[in-house]
């Protein structure tokens, strides 16, 4: 869970974005809020995620990258970005995601999304439909889930040992000692607007924890 903005200012002074990423199926929660605040997230985490699929096994607030895809389609809207988060993430929830290499819709429900072009254009689920047949089908489909699931998670440790192993290659290894002054990454509470300084610092290196940690 994060939050992203400030965008555009829009109706009801709205501008920021409260998002919660299903971190298995990518699916993604989001609702548009003026000011942040303890309550206004409790409020969205029991309205958007526990009354629809349960409590969590866990809450993780960390700026990840995988917000930074939403966060440029929503400030590709402009000053409309509040109109335009429903098509957008109807958008990514239909589309297959690289890590899953599924779509977060099928993930979450088991069934592709009937998506409006089939509505538009005949289609074979839309041309063949019978009531007994869609029956069938959607039995199959649960059936089916678990295997689904499992082949979108294999698919993702797959692709994060890739692309760790890409990172590593890169990475020049950099070990601190005691006394060492250092630069540490801004989070999102401590960067007012997008001129903001991405680090903080610098802060003194007190102690050695080990395995990159200080």
């Amino acid at each position: 869970i994060d939050i992203l903005g400030p965008f555009p200012i829009v109706v009801r002074q709205m501008k920021f974005l409260i998002v919660a990423v299903d971190y298995f199926s990518k699916w993604i929660e989001a609702e548009p809020v003026a000011t942040i605040s303890a309550e206004k997230v409790r409020v969205f985490l029991w309205k958007n995620v526990v009354c629809r699929y349960g409590v969590p096994q866990m809450l993780v607030s960390d700026n990840g990258t995988q917000f930074a895809s939403l966060k440029k389609r929503v400030q590709d809207s402009g000053t409309s970005w509040v109109e335009e988060l429903p098509r957008v993430l109807w958008s990514y929830h239909t589309t297959v995601h690289s890590l899953t290499q599924d779509t977060p819709f099928n993930l979450v429900y088991g069934t592709d999304a009937m998506i409006p072009i089939e509505i538009a254009e005949p289609s074979v689920r839309t041309t063949a439909f019978s009531e007994e047949e869609s029956d069938q089908g959607r039995r199959v489909d649960l059936d089916l889930i678990t295997e689904t699931r499992e082949r979108a998670r294999i698919n993702q440790v797959a692709a994060q040992r890739r692309a760790a192993f890409k990172y590593n290659t890169k990475v020049v290894p950099r070990d601190f000692v005691v006394g060492d002054l250092v630069l540490k990454r801004a989070q999102l509470t401590q960067m007012r607007n997008k001129l903001s300084p991405k680090w903080v610092g610098p802060y003194k290196i007190d102690d050695v924890v080990g395995k990159g940690a200080y």
